[in-house]
């Protein structure tokens, strides 16, 4: 079933200087673009997406796909076909559907994927996935924070772990937010479970985003 685990709509973008300072090696680092692609499949009215999805602000983002449904059937057509780059997976975020205008909120996507059968073609995008190691210089993480069942998406930081690893962290090293979290040490877990590993941490951790 298309479920949604939380609507909660992000608290406005601030600054990237009211945030956290920046180091000098990150002034001026170019930013790495998503990976964009299109899948175009046909739902009758009775045939379930088999997408479990989360909305976060502006956005839809994909937690699961069930087995034996419309979208499990597609990732098995393109295997089977060699386009693998465009099977829909988990942390996968949907755009939009059939050239509409992107909606301004997560859970406007959601309900255009209830309300939606036909021919249908979605736009995808693939977030990259990195690791970035951040030592632990004081107890206090310092996040604003959504829990998800697998991940937590940090949405502010103030004093404390995050904003200490910024003010020196490497151009490619430097946590933007709102910043996805889907492992910590290689644990994965829902968003409660990582903030403790974060916090059961000794002297570092290393994130997966």
């Amino acid at each position: 079933a298309e479920s949604a685990e939380s609507e909660v709509v992000l608290p406005p973008a601030r600054d990237m200087d009211d945030v956290a300072p920046i180091s000098e090696a990150a002034i001026g680092s170019p930013a790495r673009k998503a990976k964009t692609f299109q899948v175009d499949l046909l739902r009758d009215e009775t045939r379930k997406y088999g997408l479990d999805v989360s909305a976060a602000g502006k956005v839809c983002m994909v937690n699961s796909i069930q087995e034996d449904s419309l979208v499990a059937d597609l990732n098995k057509q393109l295997q089977e076909t060699g386009d693998s780059e465009r099977i829909i997976r988990p942390f996968d975020r949907l755009l939009s559907f059939n050239g509409k205008e992107a909606p301004q909120k997560g859970k406007e996507v959601m309900e255009m994927l209830r309300n939606t059968h036909g021919s249908i073609s979605i736009m995808v995008q693939r977030p990259f996935i990195r690791k970035v190691v951040v030592q632990k210089t004081v107890m206090q993480l310092g996040i604003s924070k959504i829990d998800g069942s697998t991940f937590l998406l940090v949405t502010n930081i103030s004093d404390g772990v995050f904003k200490d690893h910024n003010a020196s962290a490497r151009p490619e090293d430097f946590l933007r937010m709102p910043a996805r979290i889907v492992s910590v040490d290689g644990k994965k877990g829902g968003g409660p479970d990582l903030v403790k590993f974060m916090e059961e941490a000794t002297n570092s951790f290393e994130l997966e985003l």
